[in-house]
């Protein structure tokens, strides 16, 4: 990619504003109203299994990004793949760079990337906030694999995802939490968002949980169920369509960012 062509995308992205104006317009071109989700991510809609709401909340205030994460796939791997070879002026033919890109391009793009050959360096962890700690732990634990970020269409839906690996037989997903007692509310949520990597057509998933209570690391080897993935979606869907959604236990409210958007909470 060009320096003109990669500044001229960066600038783009950056642009709030223009990014919003550009997201209406590609709902306007699908048939879209201008209030109902077009582009979610994978890992969002997967946390339906942990609670419905806060899934539904998180892509609604999420979209934005994952359309940002999507336009910026389909210029960048456009450019690289040469279909362009500059960032188009025109907000039409913008969004239809990409349009050429299959999933074989991305199978030729991954396999550039390589494997990643990282060790991580030991990171401490027990004074971080939860979040960062999370991002800590996965560094530390995590197992390295190559992998891409791409897009599938599904009923309305643009669905932008990355796995945490994609070898040539399984996608991988890892995932951080407490205890024993909190593993039982994550691991649904870890298979659901392995299982909606059934798009890059690997048929196996390879999920690991890192419990830091004990630092133990457990591991499950296990088909891509597309049935999950396709009833998570629905569940999904029936939610964003009006489907008075199932409360989650009180105690996953205490800490939840959407408490004040949240319906349910309000009604508690």
């Amino acid at each position: 990619m060009g320096a003109a062509s990669f500044n001229g995308l960066n600038e783009l992205l950056n642009n709030k504003r223009a990014l919003k104006e550009l997201l209406l317009l590609e709902k306007e071109r699908r048939g879209i109203e201008r209030d109902k989700l077009l582009f979610v991510g994978v890992a969002n809609v997967a946390s339906y299994r942990w609670c419905a709401v806060k899934s539904l909340l998180a892509s609604k205030r999420g979209e934005l990004s994952f359309f940002s994460a999507y336009l910026e796939d389909r210029i960048k791997y456009s450019l690289e793949l040469g279909y362009v070879d500059s960032v188009p002026t025109s907000k039409e033919k913008l969004l239809d760079v990409g349009d050429e890109v299959t999933l074989d391009d991305i199978e030729r793009l991954l396999a550039k990337r390589g494997e990643l050959e990282i060790i991580p360096e030991p990171v401490g962890t027990d004074e971080a906030p939860p979040m960062i700690a999370g991002k800590l732990l996965h560094w530390s634990k995590a197992e390295r694999y190559p992998t891409i970020r791409w897009n599938f269409p599904w009923r309305g839906y643009v669905v932008v995802g990355v796995p945490d690996g994609i070898t040539d037989s399984f996608v991988y997903e890892f995932k951080t939490t407490g205890n024993d007692f909190l593993l039982r509310f994550i691991k649904p949520v870890a298979f659901a968002q392995a299982d909606l990597y059934d798009f890059f057509r690997r048929g196996t998933k390879r999920v690991q949980v890192y419990v830091r209570e004990g630092g133990r690391v457990l591991t499950w080897m296990d088909d891509v169920a597309s049935d999950n993935a396709e009833g998570t979606l629905q569940r999904f869907k029936r939610l964003e369509e009006g489907e008075e959604p199932s409360p989650p236990k009180k105690w996953k409210c205490k800490k939840c960012e959407f408490r004040r958007e949240c319906m349910l909470y309000q009604r508690a």
